[in-house]
């Protein structure tokens, strides 16, 4: 049964300092223990800039799909059982929780829109499911490739959410089955120091130093302020001045065989 070891953080961009406003990204990241098998279990999301409350948005969407995830997921096989309607489903109910968040608020649904960028490793399959910008990247051997490159809306600087009308047509997800090993995700505001966009690849050296201090690490060294260290830096603030999300799992018996 294959081990994880992870760190994640979701930081308040300089903008939003400036301007009083809360960290709209959530994440949440676990590793999920079957009678077989575990699993790792990361989402993100990334709240709309211009809406009131979407720092509550993100957060019942990364609560409510961690949720669905733990429920559904049993062993690998659950992965490869994944269909349209169980991803319908579980949009559905995340959507009505936003919605109720949003009639005690008194105010509309768009106020809390959200991205979602989700995804479950097994030991032989994985789940990912995306909607909105921000992006989830894997190595399988020994390259890096993303699960979607990040969504636009129909004008420059615009994405999808959630919480729009239309929101099944701009949903994408998808089963790798192999074994992946490495994980990361983030949100938009780093999506420029991670991928190349000129010719859609991915940047390795901005993540592969960083996973690859995390696997060789003891079990008792946390990453939690070093990571929160880098998300705060002049450098990176300097890139950009969003909230910024960045997750980063790698599993500890890479390169061995199950049994």
């Amino acid at each position: 049964m294959s081990e994880w070891r992870l760190v994640y953080d979701s930081v308040r961009g300089t903008s939003h300092e400036v301007d009083d406003l809360p960290c709209q990204d959530s994440s949440r990241v676990l590793t999920h223990y079957t009678n077989s098998t575990s699993m790792l279990i990361s989402v993100c999301a990334d709240g709309a800039g211009s809406a009131s409350f979407s720092d509550q948005g993100s957060q019942i969407a990364c609560e409510k799909f961690a949720e669905h995830c733990q429920s559904y997921f049993v062993d690998d096989d659950a992965i490869r059982g994944v269909t349209q309607e169980v991803v319908a489903d579980w949009l559905v109910d995340i959507r009505s929780a936003i919605n109720d968040r949003a009639e005690e608020l008194e105010t509309d649904t768009r106020q809390l829109a959200t991205t979602l960028l989700g995804c479950v490793i097994g030991e032989q399959a994985s789940f990912f499911l995306q909607i909105g910008d921000g992006a989830m990247v894997y190595r399988s051997e020994d390259s890096f490739q993303f699960a979607f490159w990040p969504h636009t809306g129909e004008f420059a600087n615009m994405t999808n959410f959630l919480t729009s009308d239309n929101f099944e047509s701009q949903v994408e997800w998808k089963i790798v089955e192999e074994q992946l090993n490495d994980l990361a995700a983030f949100t938009d505001g780093l999506e420029r120091l991670v991928l190349k966009f000129e010719d859609q690849t991915i940047h390795e050296p901005a993540i592969t130093p960083m996973l690859e201090a995390i696997r060789d690490s003891q079990p008792e060294e946390d990453f939690s302020e070093p990571l929160r260290g880098f998300l705060t830096s002049e450098g990176v603030n300097e890139r950009t001045d969003d909230d910024k999300t960045l997750i980063l799992a790698t599993r500890l018996n890479y390169g061995e065989s199950d049994s």
